[in-house]
């Protein structure tokens, strides 16, 4: 970026995201952040004649080199699919892919279906065990399932659960895991999932400029906070799914979600304490990954709250927090102890919310309707239009 120019504002990338860049000059409005993805790009920039000029010089200076094409200072409606629609005064955002939702729904004939209040029966395992057997016994699964498209619902509802649906998050992932052999157990699986985004089309995720007021235990605005859980295996699980727990976590940022998963741990736990304890060193590292990501983007604010993880799991903090020979944990996984290493630098903190109130719990097992819909709406995933009701 003008290069001739040694007093100019300059590039640089982002050290924690390979697709993100941002341009600093002298004052404070001679800035630019840019997210690549393949061959789209989002920039940000002030709102004010200094920015908004640093825009115009960098766009002018980069059309030197690619043809591109400059939407000018509008606000960005889309990116790589996703619809981004902004209130009149600009202080609420939200993203949706209703085209993607419909596409889905007609692809596989539910469009009409009828509606379902969660993506998931509660209590209920999507599970090996339902797999088509082996020889003749598993013939008439396999001729049920032989002109079901199943791998390619999966694919079109991770995208959905990746990009801002992470309340269905934890139910694909779960058929996601037979994919290889899925029954007819499976089938209806997927199809309670397209009943519940029938239902829930037309919900968006939300963000909203002014932080919400908390009634709970106040944390200052623009802390990023973490939500972590596992189901340990047994609980719902056994040898047929290998004694795997699941990993479920939420990032958020003035209750806003950022980042989630839902995922199978790569190791057996053998105790609730250490499935969690590996649950919370994942998300300990996502904690620690969004909030570099948010103070890079705020280069002026120089005092930043601390992350704060939350669990549900007194044993699992205790851990973390005292790094001693228990010889009940020297087997625990060592690149998990890097939560330890987080809470001793005073990198993050650790601190308890029961079960009943951690939102994360939606990511490790499917729950019943009134718990359910409280953690989905607790990120601002709410319906946009009258058309949906729960």
């Amino acid at each position: 970026y003008n290069a001739t120019n040694p007093g100019s504002p300059q590039w640089t990338q982002s050290v924690l995201e390979p697709c993100l860049y941002h341009l600093r000059g002298a004052t404070r409005d001679e800035r630019i952040d840019m997210c690549l993805f393949v061959d789209d790009v989002l920039s940000s920039f002030p709102d004010t004649p200094t920015g908004c000029k640093t825009y115009s010089d960098f766009v002018e200076a980069f059309k030197k080199t690619y043809k591109i094409q400059d939407d000018g200072y509008t606000d960005a409606d889309q990116f790589t699919g996703i619809n981004l629609t902004w209130n009149a005064d600009r202080t609420e955002l939200r993203l949706d892919q209703p085209g993607a939702v419909d596409g889905v729904l007609k692809k596989y004939n539910f469009i009409d279906s009828k509606s379902s209040y969660t993506p998931a029966i509660a209590n209920t395992l999507v599970s090996t065990r339902d797999c088509p057997a082996e020889g003749p016994e598993g013939d008439a699964d396999r001729a049920y399932m032989k002109d079901k498209p199943y791998r390619e619902a999966i694919g079109d509802l991770l995208w959905l659960a990746r990009v801002y649906r992470y309340d269905i998050q934890y139910a694909v992932n779960a058929c996601s895991r037979v994919g290889s052999n899925p029954g007819p157990a499976h089938w209806h699986a997927i199809c309670k999932i397209l009943r519940y985004l029938n239902h829930t089309k037309d919900f968006a995720l939300v963000y909203r400029k002014h932080p919400q007021p908390k009634s709970d235990n106040v944390y200052q605005p623009n802390t990023t906070l973490g939500y972590s859980d596992s189901d340990w295996a047994p609980n719902y699980g056994t040898w047929f799914d290998n004694y795997r727990s699941t990993s479920g976590k939420i990032i958020s940022r003035n209750q806003h979600a950022l980042l989630w998963t839902s995922r199978r741990q790569e190791r057996v736990a053998q105790s609730s304490c250490e499935a969690e304890y590996y649950a919370a060193a994942s998300a300990s590292k996502d904690l620690m990954f969004v909030d570099r990501i948010m103070q890079s983007l705020a280069p002026d604010v120089l005092d930043h709250p601390t992350p704060v993880l939350f669990l549900d799991n007194k044993s699992a903090i205790f851990a973390a927090t005292n790094a001693q020979d228990n010889e009940k944990q020297r087997h625990i996984d060592l690149r998990a102890h890097c939560i330890r290493d987080s809470v001793t630098r005073k990198d993050m903190k650790l601190r308890f919310i029961p079960g009943t109130e951690n939102p994360a719990d939606a990511q490790t097992k499917p729950l019943g309707d009134t718990k359910f819909h409280k953690f989905r709406n607790f990120h601002q995933l709410v319906a946009t239009r009258n058309s949906a009701q729960h």
